[in-house]
């Protein structure tokens, strides 16, 4: 279990910007040492190219969730020129239910298509799965995809980033009080990760569980267990 904390915003890492009027709209443009930051955390290089201008080739895109991930949020501006707060990302999901909970059944699909046309019955969720997914089976892999981006993240930061990253979540629907009730959540990572010890290890993987967004979101309601075994 880990309990180091760790702010999931860095403000040092929002660019300060200047607004130019154009053309009747408010727009924004970083500053020299925005963009100078800016490419010092992406790791790109700068490249003049022909006729003067300048091209970016990036060495990798190992920091490029990283900085989607500690922006808060970008401006933009509304029909009255004013500022608003835009999130960083939304995504949506549909389920289709016929029928009654106990014979009844649900057609899952996301927004982005990813998911197809997944089954979802309650008897798959609270006894034999019979390859139909269940809202538990979602959660687990939310977390554990959102945990490994976190993790990779702040290994990345460290310049100590992962060769490999194994993480398997378990979620536990229980009865509580009569009710249907998600109890716990049991994260297991598996890590590789070439010249870090031990130590520097757990003390990444702390600030990991208190950056990763899903964590966040489930921490009070939901009994986390966090496990770790760093590998050769």
């Amino acid at each position: 279990m880990v309990s180091e904390h760790s702010e999931f915003s860095d403000n040092s890492l929002v660019s300060k910007e200047r607004s130019a009027s154009v053309r009747g709209r408010q727009v924004h443009r970083p500053d020299a040492a925005a963009r100078e930051s800016h490419d010092q955390f992406s790791g790109a290089d700068h490249v003049r190219g022909r006729r003067g201008k300048t091209r970016v080739r990036g060495r990798r895109k190992r920091y490029a969730l990283g900085l989607l991930m500690r922006v808060n949020a970008t401006r933009s501006s509304d029909e009255r020129g004013q500022e608003v707060s835009m999130p960083i990302a939304t995504r949506a999901a549909e389920i289709v239910w016929e029928g009654p909970l106990a014979s009844g059944t649900g057609t899952l699909s996301s927004g982005s298509g990813a998911l197809g046309q997944l089954p979802v019955t309650w008897a798959s969720r609270t006894e034999r799965a019979d390859g139909k997914t269940s809202p538990e089976e979602l959660i687990a892999a939310a977390h554990a995809s959102c945990f490994a981006m976190a993790l990779s993240l702040i290994l990345g930061e460290n310049h100590t980033p992962p060769q490999r990253l194994v993480v398997n979540a378990a979620c536990t629907l229980d009865d509580v009080d009569g009710a249907p009730r998600i109890t716990t959540l049991e994260l297991t990572v598996r890590a590789r990760v070439p010249g870090l010890d031990q130590a520097s290890f757990e003390q990444a993987f702390g600030r990991a569980a208190d950056l990763c967004p899903v964590s966040n979101a489930l921490r009070g309601n939901v009994e986390i267990s966090l496990h770790s075994e760093l590998g050769k």
